[in-house]
């Protein structure tokens, strides 16, 4: 479908453009189109998501398999091994051929957010641009190694947060290309800065711990994160960085006050060839209980803040891991939500949040892998 005019005899005469053109849309369609509303471009990957959302729940029966990190990337049987007590493992892992960016962004939403994909499509657009807004302002992202995120907390507004970093991301694009601008691209680097990628591919990998590990469970905890983005003439990406401690089961019983495991990734995303990799993968686990570095790792991490006395206390120094944990599937509790989104320690270990985590026992979510197009 060709440009054509929404408006006329006025003085900015607004174009609609189709998805396909959006690829190559003037500089300023965004802020006059889009800019103070609620909506985002159409482009394809908003359709894309959008239009694929029944289809994936018409399919996703529960005794299908279950959606697991080797679908997304290549892991050799010596990769990530079963069984040990205790590892330490560095590795680059490389996009499965059988996964797309454009299924990595889907599953994100559909597991994480699929709520929003039950009203109308202009609702669905606002939830997004709502979203995005929220997630952007808290959260630290570097544009070419300048933070572009600091001042954007005081701003209560998600929507004009949002329009804010579509703006920074669209000027940096226009510097590389002053003829046109991909929205799509642009759509993509907004959808990978929600917080759902994060929490997607780290629940992946808390399943993926849990065959490593069996029987003993891992719970992420203390997680720092943060994004980059990179945008000139010979590179547009954007890398999702974070590093965390793990606190895992010692006989099917955990101390939030030891960590027994390191966990850091960067997941890196070449926006210009539309494909994706982790790039420094690091786990480093001892569960181990007769270890004498395990005693002394114990010794060295002793020092617990006072406020944490009250959890040590009301739980004899050991939490039971809930069931949700030890099942397969994708995993939805606030305990682990929480821990990834960056809630106050204090939260994390209120006592009536045990309580939750017993009523959530059955919110594990099995998928089948969609047959996108």
């Amino acid at each position: 479908m060709k440009g054509r005019i929404q408006t006329k005899n006025s003085k900015t005469k607004k174009i609609k453009l189709s998805s396909s053109e959006l690829n190559n849309a003037p500089v300023s369609y965004y802020s006059k189109n889009f800019k103070g509303t609620k909506l985002i471009p159409r482009t394809n990957i908003i359709n894309y998501m959008f239009s694929g959302f029944n289809d994936f729940i018409k399919n996703n029966n529960p005794d299908d398999y279950t959606l697991v990190l080797d679908d997304f990337f290549i892991i050799n049987n010596n990769d990530l091994p079963n069984g040990l007590k205790s590892n330490s493992i560095n590795l680059n892992l490389s996009m499965n051929p059988t996964m797309s960016l454009d299924k990595l962004i889907v599953y994100s939403f559909y597991l994480k957010q699929s709520s929003i994909f039950k009203n109308t499509f202009d609702n669905f657009l606002d939830s997004i641009k709502y979203q995005i807004g929220k997630d952007v302002k808290r959260t630290d992202i570097y544009l070419n190694g300048n933070q572009i995120t600091k001042d954007y907390g005081n701003i209560e507004n998600n929507y004009q947060v949002a329009d804010m970093f579509y703006q920074v991301v669209i000027d940096n694009l226009y510097q590389i290309n002053r003829k046109s601008i991909n929205l799509n691209t642009a759509n993509k680097f907004s959808l990978l800065s929600c917080q759902n990628m994060f929490n997607f591919i780290t629940e992946l990998m808390t399943l993926k711990f849990n065959n490593m590990m069996d029987p003993e469970k891992n719970i992420i905890y203390k997680a720092n994160k943060h994004i980059n983005l990179v945008i000139n003439e010979t590179e547009i990406s954007m890398e999702l960085v974070f590093d965390s401690k793990l606190l895992i089961t010692v006989n099917g019983d955990i101390d939030p006050e030891h960590p027994r495991g390191n966990l850091s990734f960067n997941l890196y995303i070449d926006l210009k060839n539309n494909s994706f990799e982790l790039r420094n993968f690091k786990l480093d686990y001892n569960i181990d209980t007769n270890s004498t570095q395990t005693q002394t790792q114990t010794q060295t991490q002793s020092q617990v803040p006072t406020k944490f006395q009250s959890f040590k206390n009301n739980f004899n120094t050991k939490y039971i891991v809930p069931a949700v944990l030890v099942t397969g599937g994708i995993i939805a509790t606030p305990f682990i939500l929480g821990a990834l989104g960056g809630r106050k320690t204090k939260k994390f270990y209120k006592k009536n949040r045990t309580k939750k985590l017993r009523k959530n026992k059955t919110k594990i979510k099995k998928v089948k892998q969609h047959n996108f197009k």
